[in-house]
């Protein structure tokens, strides 16, 4: 697959829905960090205002994976660890 796009959804913990925002926002201002990394946008729901989407398009898969371990990442996962009530990430490809 060339070309992967990602929707991620990540429920906060009621709590600590600032702390959540804030720590998405600092990543998306990484965004040198992500090699081959075509965009990346961040969408907090109207709703729902626990809930953050991510919605990332990468070159390729392989791509998407070198981030996932990378340095920043893992500094997020760190910055956030118990304050994610629940996460769930899509992979998809372009139909047109």
């Amino acid at each position: 697959m060339s070309h992967l796009s990602v929707v991620a959804r990540i429920q906060a913990q009621p709590e600590a829905r600032e702390t959540v925002c804030r720590n998405s926002v600092t990543s998306l201002n990484q965004r040198g960090t992500r090699r081959r990394l075509h965009n990346y946008e961040l969408f907090q729901d109207n709703e729902e205002p626990t809930v953050f989407y991510f919605i990332e398009n990468w070159e390729s898969e392989r791509h998407l994976d070198r981030h996932l371990t990378s340095g920043p990442m893992k500094k997020f996962q760190k910055a956030t660890e118990g304050l994610i009530a629940t996460i769930a990430i899509y992979r998809m490809g372009r139909i047109s």
